[in-house]
């Protein structure tokens, strides 16, 4: 069994085999490493003009990569390249573990031909191609825990800097309605610290030596959880602690399958029956109203102006622009300036269409389902790195905008579905051969049995 997730790499005849040791100079290997953490960062906290920004309005544009960034994206998957320009023929490999990832993106780059607004389009959908590029360079280049710690490091970077805004920058870092950081509002800090926060408790299994530095950043990003004062958060981080013990109990038995299912669905309800605060008592304690603060409403009306385009949506990244662009009808009929649907599925459709949705939930179903696997055979808490991952994902998608975004978190999902794929047919093809009937023996040679 090995000790570790390695990331795939493949023979000339297409078998997946594990990565070998790869000795790399010192410089370079620094070199690299900060191209990695760069990337991390720009993807997770956008550039620093973008955080001296204020806004009043509770849901706000969610903290994705503006302005420069794919720049700076582009410049970092040339170098990416040139580093691995002898072993480009890997790329091709990665991409076939996966294959649904790169469909989508097609998808959102093909959508260009009938979108509302092209450039835009073009723009959104090109910076999610050099997200999978540089996904793929990282599991060529780095060990998986290796990619865990850097993410960690960058994480941890971040957290740091959203307290020197929360306390000595109180103008930016601090709205009425609770803790921003260096982000525009507060729900996109709070998304940011539950990533962050599940990453460090993680972390702190992964690397027992550095442990407690692990739980000390853990410890600060949950209290920006609570200091950000976002509902989604609040309900989210239980369940993905609550689910991560429940992944490692279930594990190794045979039942797995069926605790991941249950797990799941329950964790979903429950999401959808905290967050949108049905309840009298949950609604007092989040300080909501029983619609959600409107996205009840929005979800109805998105729903209603996403008919119109059921088949194949406006473009990728062209609804959401404003009065001018095809979300002003559900502009003019709620009370509040939503920057995207709330759901993840329901935004695919506006974007995408049926199309965009059924790839999706296609992407989604088996990454869990191969992480399910992945978990059974991978022992330490990396193992567990997958399937917790696919539990923020599904939470964060039902009242959230999901994490196929132009973000950290998908870049994220592109290396964790990457790599459980090849893992899954490495497994798929242990399996099989341990399964191989051996032939029975001729009727002559076998022994005679007794009356």
């Amino acid at each position: 069994m090995a000790v570790d997730f390695l990331p795939p790499m493949f023979t000339a005849n297409g078998a997946v085999a594990q990565r070998p040791h790869r000795r790399i100079g010192v410089q370079t290997s620094i070199t690299l490493r900060i191209v990695a953490v760069v990337v991390f960062f720009v993807l997770a906290y956008d550039l620093p003009m973008s955080w001296f920004s204020t806004s009043t309005v509770l849901y706000d544009a969610p903290a994705t990569a503006q302005g420069y960034v794919g720049a700076v994206l582009f410049v970092a998957t040339f170098v990416a390249l040139v580093s691995t320009i002898d072993r480009l023929g890997l790329y091709l490999g990665l991409l076939k573990q996966e294959p649904l990832v790169p469909a989508f993106v097609a998808l959102a780059v093909g959508s260009v031909l009938w979108s509302n607004d092209p450039g835009q389009t073009l723009r959104f959908s090109l910076t999610l191609v050099l997200i999978v590029v540089l996904a793929y360079w990282l599991l060529i280049q780095f060990r998986l825990r290796e990619i865990l710690f850097l993410i960690c490091v960058t994480m941890a970077i971040g957290v740091v800097i959203n307290y020197v805004f929360i306390f000595a920058l109180p103008r930016y870092g601090v709205t009425p309605n609770g803790w921003s950081g260096f982000f525009v509002n507060k729900n996109a800090l709070a998304r940011s610290a539950v990533y962050a926060s599940l990453h460090f408790i993680l972390a702190a299994g992964v690397f027992r030596r550095s442990r407690p530095i692990w739980i000390v950043f853990a410890m600060l990003a949950l209290a920006q959880v609570i200091g950000s004062r976002g509902g989604t958060a609040y309900a989210t981080m239980p369940m993905l602690i609550g689910l991560l013990i429940i992944f490692r109990l279930f594990r190794a038995r045979k039942t797995l399958y069926g605790a991941v299912a249950i797990s799941y669905l329950a964790s979903s309800v429950l999401m959808v029956l905290l967050v949108t605060a049905n309840l009298g008592f949950i609604s007092g304690l989040l300080g909501k109203d029983v619609t959600l603060t409107g996205r009840t409403i929005l979800w109805r009306i998105s729903w209603d102006v996403g008919l119109d385009h059921r088949w194949l949506g406006t473009g990728w990244g062209a609804f959401w622009q404003g009065w001018f662009s095809p979300s002003h009808e559900i502009l003019r009929a709620v009370t509040w300036s939503p920057p995207h649907a709330h759901n993840a599925l329901l935004d695919y459709f506006l974007v995408l269409g049926v199309g965009g949705v059924a790839l999706a939930v296609a992407l989604y179903v088996r990454y869990i389902v191969r992480a399910a696997r992945a978990v059974r055979y991978r022992p330490g808490t990396l193992g567990l790195w997958p399937l917790t991952y696919a539990a923020f994902a599904v939470l964060y998608s039902i009242t959230e905008f999901g994490v196929i975004s132009r973000d950290l978190n998908f870049l994220t999902l592109v290396l964790l579905a990457t790599v459980v794929g090849g893992e899954s047919k490495q497994a798929l093809a242990a399996e099989r051969e341990r399964t191989v009937v051996t032939p029975s023996p001729p009727a002559a040679a076998r022994p005679a049995l007794r009356s």
